[in-house]
């Protein structure tokens, strides 16, 4: 195929654009993890709340708050560690320039 030159500017920025979309770092890891924890909360709560005896709604509730407290830390340890790779690793060689 063979591009004429708006053609190839064209296609050299789309190009650029898909590169920096594909790079999977640590903050897209993060929030699309925080994301799934909240809506996983959010569930969690939903379900408790159905609970008709409120002894046990309430234990459901207090178990939903204490998950989503131990899930949003080891999040928060798995972040530290991809920085912490990603510190020691650097950035893949077909990034750097």
């Amino acid at each position: 195929m063979i591009l004429g030159a708006g053609g190839w500017w064209a296609y050299k920025e789309l190009h650029t654009t898909v590169q920096k979309v594909a790079v999977v770092d640590t903050e897209k890891i993060r929030a699309h993890l925080l994301q799934t924890a909240e809506k996983t909360h959010r569930d969690e709560l939903a379900e408790a709340d159905a609970v008709t005896d409120w002894k046990q709604r309430q234990r459901q509730r207090e178990a939903a708050d204490t998950a989503h407290t131990v899930r949003l830390s080891r999040i928060e340890e798995l972040a530290a560690s991809f920085a912490e790779i990603e510190g020691v690793v650097g950035p893949p060689a077909c990034s750097r320039r």
